[in-house]
């Protein structure tokens, strides 16, 4: 979804929508717990059926936060599992386990920034 954020080198993000042809983002590698910069070789926009998928996400101090995402129900829009593989969305059933990344910090212009921010 256009209001998603990927993650760019440097720890900054931008939304979706903001990416362009030749912007390098990060993508992360399941099997070396790495990762590494690619570039964006196109971006497409379209008004296609969407998904709201939520997950629930249990903390080291015992506190859980639910995320939430709208993506594109497309056989091709793909998340990692917890196995390190990947899985349409249109395939994910309730319990299923994915890879999600969680930050600390509220962003502003793609920047982390220490402050309290609730997102419903």
């Amino acid at each position: 979804a256009v209001c998603a954020y990927c993650m760019l080198p440097n720890n900054k993000t931008k939304y979706l929508v903001e990416l362009e042809a030749g912007d390098l983002v990060q993508i992360y590698d399941f099997e070396n717990h790495s990762q590494r910069t690619v570039t964006v070789g196109r971006v497409k926009i379209e008004q296609r059926p969407f998904l709201l998928l939520q997950a629930q996400v249990a903390f080291d101090n015992g506190s859980r936060t639910v995320y939430s995402i709208m993506v594109q129900n497309a056989e091709t829009v793909r998340l990692a599992t917890a196995q390190g593989k990947t899985q349409s969305v249109t395939q994910i059933q309730v319990g299923d386990r994915v890879l999600i990344h969680t930050s600390a910090a509220g962003r502003h212009t793609g920047i982390a920034i220490d402050e309290v921010m609730i997102e419903k």
